[in-house]
């Protein structure tokens, strides 16, 4: 049986990577139209 409490831990840190993800796309395209702009 799957462990809920690890299942929470795993989604939590993919939530935070999903996060993290977003804001690093973010800024690079925030940097790039600063660069072009």
């Amino acid at each position: 049986m799957p462990n809920p409490i690890k299942n929470a831990a795993v989604s939590e840190n993919y939530a935070l990577d999903l996060a993290r993800t977003h804001e690093l796309n973010f800024d690079k395209a925030r940097s790039q139209r600063k660069s072009s702009g």
